[in-house]
C-alpha cells in the first residue's frame, strides 16, 4: 500500500511489531506494504485507526491526515512534526523552544487585559 510504509517507520515500529499489534499474521502484513496483497474494507479500517489517519489517506487519495477521533484538531499537529523530519536536533529543539514562546505570549496577553 503506498503510505502503509511511511505510516509505520513514523511510529518507529518494525512490520513484525505492527503485524503483532494488528492481531494480523505477519506475512499479510509484509504482503500489503510490499502491494502483493490489499486488505479488505475491515482491514482498511482497521489499519487507519491503528495509524490514526483516515482511509482516503492511507490509499494516497489525499495528502492531508485525519485523525478519526478528535475531529481534526491534531491534523496542523502533525503537519508541524512531519515537517522537522530530518532535521537535527538543534533545529527540533528551535521549533520547541519557538512554540513555548508562543505559548508564553498567549498568557502574557492574556494578564495584561
Amino acid at each position: 500500500m503506498l503510505r502503509l510504509t511511511e505510516l509505520r517507520k513514523n511510529t518507529g515500529k518494525s512490520m513484525a511489531q505492527a503485524a503483532r499489534e494488528l492481531n494480523i499474521p505477519y506475512t499479510t502484513y509484509v504482503n500489503y506494504e510490499k502491494g502483493v496483497r490489499e486488505p479488505n474494507a475491515e482491514g482498511l479500517v482497521q489499519l487507519a485507526r491503528y495509524y490514526r489517519c483516515s482511509v482516503d489517506y492511507l490509499l494516497g487519495n489525499t495528502d492531508v491526515m485525519q485523525f478519526p477521533d478528535d475531529n481534526g484538531q491534531n491534523r496542523l499537529r502533525y503537519a508541524a512534526y512531519s515537517e522537522l523530519e530530518g532535521e537535527s536536533d538543534e533545529v527540533a529543539l528551535e521549533v520547541l523552544r519557538f512554540i513555548q514562546f508562543m505559548k508564553g505570549r498567549g498568557k502574557g496577553e492574556e494578564k495584561q487585559k
